[in-house]
């Protein structure tokens, strides 16, 4: 008998205390249906609650999808991409495919061409690094087969040049000003490459000197001219565009707080500071002499390029 009243006793709070929540519920939600806009389930909401959450009509989360949001075309390669496409000035795009070739298709994803690198020593090659397009259109990308290749843009071979190690996976090519390409290897070699018309030719190059001498993040140029690539052992390298090939050194190096791998692009803002994320989970906001002004700690490593706004609050 005493079990049944306190069970009773406990039913009988339970459903007050839900009366009230319910209660709650109704009177914070909106008065009216929140306007979201097209593509959003429309309902009353709780305006202080956050989303999605119970209060919510629909039980789900406010994006239900759109018409506008649906898949305009697919175009399958014969291997994975595992690189992103670059847009050129007419609206190509260009990809590489790890089957070996550079695919360039229409704004509405019909095949214009298809261009094959060559063989590889370590079986069927690959294209894994992103292209870059020059100012007259020619298409620059690394192969697995440790070739720059520079291509016209009707998909004929401009030239090659090999270059001693794979272009793997991150690093894209960079163009400078004047034209000149920058690239990385996985070998840790910086090369500096001009397109002499009919032929490319090594300007200069840099080997790392590491435990793991390792690129994998793509170079970036500032507006000075200067040439900006991480390293895997967590070492930014800065080098002016003009080197003695005989005698090539960065201008300066920075190391992060941990050595871990930079495999993201840094980012430069318009007044030249650098914005540096690294595996050890810190970004590094450095002025253009590499001087470190302050960093952020993101607990998780950093794999991203980061994005520099004209105006930057620190964090």
């Amino acid at each position: 008998m005493k079990m049944n009243k306190k069970f009773n006793l406990l039913f009988a709070i339970f459903c007050y205390m839900a009366i009230i929540l319910v209660d709650g519920s109704v009177e914070a939600s909106a008065a009216e249906s929140f306007i979201q806009g097209s593509g959003y389930e429309q309902g009353n909401y709780d305006l202080e609650a956050i989303q999605p959450t119970a209060f919510n009509w629909t039980r789900q989360s406010r994006f239900s999808g759109s018409e506008a949001f649906d898949m305009k075309w697919s175009f399958k390669t014969e291997g994975r991409v595992r690189s992103s496409p670059a847009i050129a000035a007419d609206g190509t795009i260009y990809v590489g495919s790890d089957d070996g070739h550079l695919y360039a298709l229409t704004a509405s994803g019909e095949q214009k061409w298809k261009f094959a690198i060559n063989g590889s020593d370590f079986g069927n090659p690959g294209i894994y690094s992103s292209p870059s397009i020059g100012a007259d259109g020619t298409i620059y990308v690394g192969g697995d087969d440790s070739y720059l290749y520079a291509i016209h843009p009707d998909g004929t071979l401009k030239w090659d040049l090999k270059i001693g190690s794979l272009v793997f996976v991150s690093p894209s090519p960079a163009i400078g000003a004047d034209g000149t390409i920058y690239v990385a290897t996985e070998d840790g070699t910086f090369h500096a490459i001009s397109d002499d018309g009919d032929t490319g030719r090594e300007k200069w190059s840099y080997k790392i000197s590491a435990f793991w001498p390792m690129i994998k993040s793509s170079p970036v140029i500032a507006a000075d001219g200067k040439i900006y690539v991480g390293d895997f052992e967590g070492i930014l390298y800065a080098f002016e565009p003009e080197q003695d090939a005989d005698d090539v050194k960065p201008k300066w190096i920075f190391e992060t707080k941990t050595g871990s791998a930079i495999r993201a692009t840094p980012a430069i803002g318009d007044d030249g500071t650098i914005y540096l994320g690294s595996e050890d989970g810190n970004l590094y906001v450095l002025d253009s002499s590499g001087q470190l002004q302050w960093r952020f700690d993101a607990k998780d490593p950093i794999s991203s390029t980061p994005v520099s706004v004209l105006t930057v609050r620190s964090i």
